[in-house]
């Protein structure tokens, strides 16, 4: 019931109190039928909307002109959709607001919902456009309906559950082969092109030696065996293709900003784009995501599939998912009520969602969390998919609720996190440094694991302390010292100061992050000593770089002198 209703009901009662209370029959009557007929229609009303369980016959979204379950777009691309619709024949009369729910960090054209007056059986259609803002995997889930009469009495909320799972693949730059740097000429070779000054097997020569017993003898080189009077053979250049390694952390601080833009951003660009441009050079990739205690291990290959596979991985890192036995009851409602307002805050307004708190219920703090406890159950149930009277089962069942919660936070953990960085500023830095230490053990073991002179990209936040930082520069030497090119790629720190609301907290935050940037500056130094290079994520020359240390290897430059500058300033 609408507020124009009960506004209709307030007047004609009094209406017709007055008229029985001062004998005007006829004023009584009148008012009397105005009552009888607002009951009738909400009669039909309530007939109409409780004699299906579905509001629609037949419902399709189309994005891209695909309707299946698991899409993938990607990220600051317009997509157009189309969403389709088949009214139920016993819909005649009524009025439906539909909104289609799109999650935060995808903006949307579709600001307000389509109106539309069902006369019989039609096929409703609108078109809107999806622009993804963020990378990784999110739902839509579906299509939330609002059913009045023509006059506007009476009102009715439904979700319509049309559920597509999507994948926000990052931005990736195409890249421009190196292989035209290297050796204009015979560019239609494909896998082991590479130059590598090395002996071993290929049409260009490294030079001429004494023949030693073992050498084949098709490498004699007879025209300086006639000048010299002794066997000599020629040693040819080793045609290799150029491995590399991205070693990556995608920990749950990386997140932060969800469900908007974040650092997890550029980093899934960052590799993404790094390892599209080594397989266009038929180089093999492997990559390494460390998240928390939990790494990930892609062994080199080659192709789209390894492309493809390494996206994949990536996207579906996240951070480790919150469970509600972490929580007591009352935290807990809060912590799913505010991860449901950050990715679906049009589920939880009173306009749609509005809870009806018990008259008996007395005390502002047990109706505040009354109110929070069902908006928060029937949002969980709208989003999982269950009956009706499941949502309100929710508001008191308290097994129920913390089972549903668990599955939330099972199916969106990016949203359900919170940043604990910025709450518990020493246990983030502890995570940091654990983190770093983790970067330098995977490098060391895949440098043990390296057949050849190959190329290790760490990209991670590296503003940590000097032992983990001396514990990073250590694995970076015995990289160097087996000829390897180390490239350190740091994601910029964030403003964490501008979050914390305690101006005295603020100002030592700040202080504490000023000492770390001259610490930062010495250890840069260090690692710059040892010949390996720095950038920053959000460099746009970053490909170029990359290009770069791929040339020195393909050059077997890679035992060259140590960068003199910062690349990344």
């Amino acid at each position: 019931m609408t507020s124009r209703c009960r506004w209709i009901l307030a007047i004609t009662i009094c209406g017709m109190l007055i008229g029985v209370l001062n004998r005007l029959p006829q004023f009584a009557i009148l008012n009397l039928t105005f009552i009888l007929w607002i009951g009738l229609d909400w009669f039909v009303f309530r007939y109409k909307t409780t004699a299906a369980d579905q509001v629609f016959k037949k419902a399709k979204r189309s994005i891209k002109g695909n309707s299946g379950a698991e899409i993938s777009i990607a990220i600051h691309e317009s997509c157009p959709v189309i969403l389709k619709a088949n009214f139920l024949s016993h819909a005649a009369g009524l009025r439906y607001f539909l909104s289609d729910h799109i999650p935060a960090g995808i903006e949307s054209n579709d600001q307000f919902p389509a109106v539309i007056d069902v006369r019989s059986d039609q096929t409703m259609q609108w078109k809107y456009t999806l622009t993804p803002r963020v990378t990784g995997r999110t739902t839509l889930p579906g299509i939330q309906v609002t059913i009045t009469d023509k006059l506007g009495l009476f009102r009715q909320q439904k979700f319509y559950r049309l559920a597509q799972n999507i994948t926000l693949l990052p931005f990736l730059l195409q890249p421009k082969t190196t292989m035209e740097k290297i050796k204009g000429h015979n560019i239609q070779l494909r896998s082991g092109h590479h130059r590598y000054k090395r002996p071993g097997i290929s049409s260009e020569l490294l030079g001429i030696r004494e023949y030693q017993p073992g050498d084949p003898p098709k490498s004699i080189a007879w025209k300086a065996t006639a000048r010299t009077g002794q066997l000599m053979t020629c040693e040819y250049e080793s045609a290799v293709p150029i491995r590399a390694t991205v070693i990556a952390d995608v920990s749950h601080y990386q997140f932060w900003g969800r469900p908007g833009p974040s650092a997890f951003d550029q980093i899934s660009s960052a590799v993404g784009s790094i390892t599209r441009l080594c397989l266009e050079d038929k180089d093999p990739v492997g990559a390494v995501f460390i998240s928390g205690e939990h790494k990930t291990t892609i062994r080199p290959g080659l192709g789209q599939r390894q492309l493809v596979r390494v996206l994949q991985t990536l996207l579906n890192a996240h951070p480790v998912s919150t469970t509600s036995n972490e929580y007591e009851l009352p935290e807990l409602e809060q912590v799913v009520w505010r991860s449901l307002y950050r990715l679906f805050p049009q589920l939880v307004t009173d306009q749609i969602n509005r809870p009806i708190i018990p008259t008996l219920l007395y005390g502002p703090r047990r109706r505040f969390q009354y109110a929070t406890r069902k908006q928060a159950a029937l949002v969980l149930n709208w989003i999982q998919n269950g009956p009706i009277h499941h949502g309100y089962k929710l508001v008191y069942d308290d097994v129920l609720f913390r089972n549903s919660c668990n599955r939330f936070f099972t199916d969106y953990p990016t949203a359900a996190n919170a940043l604990r960085l910025v709450e518990n500023y020493g246990n983030g830095r502890s995570e940091k440094n654990k983190n770093v230490l983790a970067l330098a053990r995977s490098l060391m073991e895949q440098v043990a694991r390296a057949k050849d002179n190959e190329l290790f990209l760490l990209v991670g936040d590296f503003h940590v302390n000097a032992d983990s930082y001396g514990q990073l520069v250590n694995s970076i030497r015995f990289a160097r010292a087996n000829y390897h090119r180390v490239m350190i790629i740091n994601v910029p720190p964030k403003e964490m100061a501008n979050f914390i609301e305690d101006p005295v907290a603020r100002q030592a935050f700040q202080y504490l992050e000023d000492q770390n940037m001259k610490d930062e500056t010495n250890h840069y130094k260090a690692i710059l000593e040892l010949g390996a290079t720095i950038a920053l994520l959000d460099d746009v020359k970053l490909l170029d770089r990359v290009t770069a240390e791929l040339h020195l290897l393909k050059t077997g430059g890679s035992r060259g002198a140590a960068n003199p500058v910062f690349t990344g300033s």
